[in-house]
């Protein structure tokens, strides 16, 4: 009786072992930052929006690469971006102001939605399309 409970207090204390070990390892592994966290990261790098406007961009474009895979349309992200780096050019050289911009990439996204709501609305109406997936994530600029 007493070599059994004695045993029983090992596989205990082994298992206890196993788990703390798990835990450090958890811990050691950094967690990948989210979306949000990268587009903080990019506003705080480059906060000037006028002449910081190309470096922010391409911050912003590969924040937003992490997304590409999970995306029923992945290149519409790769318009936008295309878009992004293309207003931002031109922000920073002076050409386009801030509103500006912000008035072509508003047009350039109802542009999108019209041209993929024909798409999109028959899929989601049959569930072939994930619901929780974004179809656009707000990734600012």
């Amino acid at each position: 009786m007493r070599s059994q409970v004695v045993i029983a207090l090992c596989v205990v204390l082994a298992g206890c072992g196993i788990s703390r070990q798990a835990e450090q390892q958890a811990a050691e592994e950094p967690t990948p930052p989210s979306l949000n966290d990268a587009l903080a990261e990019c506003r705080h790098a480059h906060p000037d929006q006028i002449t910081q406007a190309v470096a922010r961009a391409g911050c912003v474009i590969k924040a937003t690469q992490l997304l590409r895979a999970n995306m029923p349309f992945p290149d519409l992200l790769d318009r936008e971006n295309e878009m992004r780096k293309m207003l931002a050019e031109q922000v920073q050289s002076g050409k386009i102001s801030l509103i500006e911009r912000n008035r072509q990439m508003t047009k350039f996204h109802l542009s999108m939605v019209a041209g993929v709501s024909h798409v999109v609305i028959p899929l989601l109406a049959l569930n072939l399309i994930d619901r929780t997936l974004p179809l656009r994530h707000d990734i600012g600029g």
